[in-house]
This record gives structure tokens, sequence and C-alpha cells, in this order.
């Protein structure tokens, strides 16, 4: 990126200054086609397709963003697994040191 003297210069920076300069580019396009953010599923996943316009897009850099996207869902979805769960066990052993025993087995497995 211009400002940067190579690839590897200040990731972190290079990151923030591409989701600056894509975000709205991002923005108007999911507004055009219709399409938003939906958990667990890709945006770019799928055909978007208005008036008679066909468009599929794609770089390695979106890719990097929808990753992150998808990953920050399926964490969510991971800890209300876990505390279903644990809420379970505790209800069906009657006991929340049990309960707290066979999580650690689990997450430890």
């Amino acid at each position: 990126m211009e400002g940067f003297s190579s690839p590897d210069d200040d990731l972190t920076a290079q990151n923030a200054a591409y989701e600056k300069l894509v975000a709205p580019w991002e923005t108007e396009m999911h507004k055009y086609f219709g399409v938003g953010p939906s958990f667990g599923k890709s945006v770019y996943a799928g055909l978007h397709l208005k008036d008679d316009l066909k468009i599929r897009y794609w770089g390695l850099d979106l890719q990097q963003l929808e990753f992150l996207r998808l990953i920050e869902g399926d964490m969510l979805f991971s800890m209300f697994a876990l505390i279903f769960v644990y809420i379970w066990m505790t209800v069906h052993t009657g006991s929340c040191v049990l309960s707290s025993v066979g999580m650690l087995q689990i997450v430890c497995r």
C-alpha cells in the first residue's frame, strides 16, 4: 500500500488502512444487491444478481476480512454451545462441581 515500504511494513496499520478503504465500497455493494452479513454464512459465497447484472467479487484481502468475520461468528456459536452444555449437565447431575469438572474434561480434550 502507498505510504509503506513493503507488504510486511507495519501490518496492523496496513490492515487498518485497507479496511478503511474497502468498508465504504463493501457497504455500497451490499446495499445495491440487497445482501448483508448473516450468522455463519459468507456474503461472498452466493451470486449477486440485480437488473441482469451478475457479479462475483473476490480478493485475497477480502477473503481475509471475511474469514475473520466467520471465525468471530463461529466463536460466538462455540461459546453458546459450551454454556448450554454446562447448564444441561448441571440440571441433569444436580451438581455445579461435577458439571465444571465434566466441562473441563471436554475443553481440555
